[in-house]
């Protein structure tokens, strides 16, 4: 097959483990990530997409898929990526539904965003598990964490989400925001159900909140899907679930500081039609908490693992229990929030996190 698809051959894998002691590579990260994250056995079929930047992290996946006696297919990006038809050859290799696994492996660009959309929705419906990783680098792969730890604090954290109706998140930045979370599921990418995507590296849990039921500021003054570190706080004001505008647009997000350099401006118009893609780009979609000691660097694919940070998306989520269909997702982090959960009933709201800290 993959001589069908004009991809790449990678060279055949060494048939060895590597022996107790020795220090790992990344060959070996991503080998223990295919073993124990995605449960990879032997005889199944992995399709790898990913681009020329990428192509020493796919050639390491590809090797430890050899290693555990299962089949690849690498599918590397044209010079077009996902557009112009380029995306259309890998669209067609999913719904052959031939693969048990698929990584996504390339750079992470604004405008390709719509395009991810696309393919991890049908991969969803087509592969059993995709591990999907726009932005993924070499230095991400090589963090060593307690996993054990991490997984427990996200079981402690869903069973503490149990029954609530809403939450309120606080920062020392003046974050103060309320968002409804009632009847809606926490899922961690810690483990993984067939007929899921989650990004590598994982350490997060998550939740798709009330689409309508989100009110308050947030001050965003950590990482931005696709734009990086901001490059100074932001101030997002919501209403209803939506970032409040008028006819002239979104007019609920400005910079925190009024002595912002004149040249970010640039920046932030090209954020607000990010935002402004389609009427649900602007609707809250997720409610996210890190568990790992990643430090930031401005990639949110690691950002968002971190621990001491909440993550709130506007845009899609239909892939984990919302209803917005937007054909964009995006990431804003903040730094040191307090969320405090509210319940129904007599039950006595719960502060499940404070001062860089997970308290369950």
């Amino acid at each position: 097959m993959a001589e069908r698809i004009g991809a790449p051959r990678l060279p055949e894998a060494p048939r060895f483990r590597l022996p107790e002691g020795i220090m790992p590579t990344l060959a070996t990260r991503a080998r223990g990530i295919l073993e124990g994250t995605f449960g990879l056995q032997e005889g199944q079929r992995v399709l790898i997409v990913h681009d020329q930047g990428k192509r020493n992290i796919a050639n390491a996946f590809a090797n430890g898929v050899q290693i555990l006696g299962a089949k690849v297919t690498p599918h590397e990006l044209k010079e077009c990526r996902f557009a112009n038809g380029g995306g259309d050859e890998i669209l067609a290799l999913v719904r052959t539904g031939k693969f048990d696994v698929a990584l996504n492996l390339f750079e992470s660009r604004p405008d390709e965003t719509p395009y991810r959309v696309v393919l991890t929705s049908l991969q969803k419906d087509h592969i059993a598990k995709t591990g999907h990783a726009p932005g993924i680098t070499e230095s991400m792969l090589m963090v060593n964490f307690d996993y054990t730890e991490a997984s427990r604090q996200a079981q402690a954290l869903r069973a503490a989400f149990v029954g609530a109706e809403k939450v309120h998140i606080s920062s020392p930045m003046g974050t103060s925001i309320e968002i409804g979370i009632k009847n809606r599921k926490w899922v961690d990418d810690l483990s993984f159900d067939v007929g899921r995507f989650m990004n590598i590296p994982n350490g997060e849990i998550f939740s798709a909140p009330e689409e309508t039921k989100a009110n308050g500021v947030i001050v965003v003054d950590g990482s931005i899907g696709d734009f990086g570190l901001v490059p100074s706080p932001l101030r997002i004001v919501v209403r209803d679930g939506k970032v409040i505008k008028d006819k002239s647009g979104l007019v609920g997000i400005n910079w925190f500081f009024s002595n912002v350099p004149w040249e970010h401006n640039n920046w932030l118009q090209a954020l607000i039609e990010k935002l402004s893609v389609d009427k649900m780009a602007s609707v809250i979609g997720e409610l996210g908490i890190g568990l790992v000691p990643f430090e930031l660097c401005g990639n949110l694919l690691q950002d968002e693992k971190a621990s001491g940070t909440i993550h709130i998306a506007f845009g899609e989520n239909t892939d984990f229990g919302g209803v917005n269909d937007s054909q964009t997702h995006r990431d804003f982090l903040v730094i040191a929030p307090t969320i405090i959960v509210y319940y129904g009933g007599n039950k006595s709201p719960f502060k499940v996190m404070g001062e860089r800290k997970i308290l369950v």
